[in-house]
């Protein structure tokens, strides 16, 4: 979902469940539970009209394709149900980097630049503090029912090929 798509705060909340810190689901499961890779992540990537997730793990060869079954299994689970305190780990956060944001001067420009060039408009803090605080485990769980993670573009660099599981 685009900047400015009613989802958009539900979809940010989602790939911040993924991969919001060292409690996120990624760095959990992926790096801390299995040990399979030193950096996973994901994050979003908005533009005018359309959206996605980028996710990225450094793994070894040995360790490549069950890092990215496990990767991509933790994107389907999602849809399966989240927990408030998930949700509040990301709502601190993304208020943390709101408030900070407002202490820089520089940031702050950039962040009314985008706005206007994505937007046609800028948004106050009230209104992004209200979105941010309008996350819910089953406002992001519709939203993932609704747009499930699909389509995936998978880019490997390694000595074998990966196979993707159906």
């Amino acid at each position: 979902m685009p900047i400015g798509h009613p989802d958009y705060y539900a979809a940010m909340g989602a790939v911040n469940v993924l991969s919001g810190g060292m409690s996120a689901r990624l760095f959990t499961e992926v790096r801390e539970k299995r040990g399979l890779c030193y950096s996973v992540s994901a994050s979003y990537q908005t533009f005018k009209q359309l959206a996605g997730i980028h996710c990225y793990a450094g793994t070894t060869n040995e360790r490549a394709q069950e890092t990215l079954d496990v990767t991509l299994g933790e994107l389907q689970r999602l849809k399966d149900g989240i927990e408030v305190e998930e949700v509040e780990r990301v709502q601190a956060g993304l208020k943390s980097s709101l408030i900070m944001q407002q202490e820089s001067t520089s940031a702050r420009a950039g962040s009314m630049a985008s706005d206007w060039y994505y937007l046609g408009r800028v948004r106050s803090f009230d209104e992004i503090k209200a979105a941010i605080d309008g996350l819910s485990p089953e406002g992001i769980v519709s939203h993932l029912k609704r747009y499930p993670a699909r389509d995936f573009t998978i880019v490997t660099l390694g000595p074998k090929q990966l196979k993707v599981s159906a």
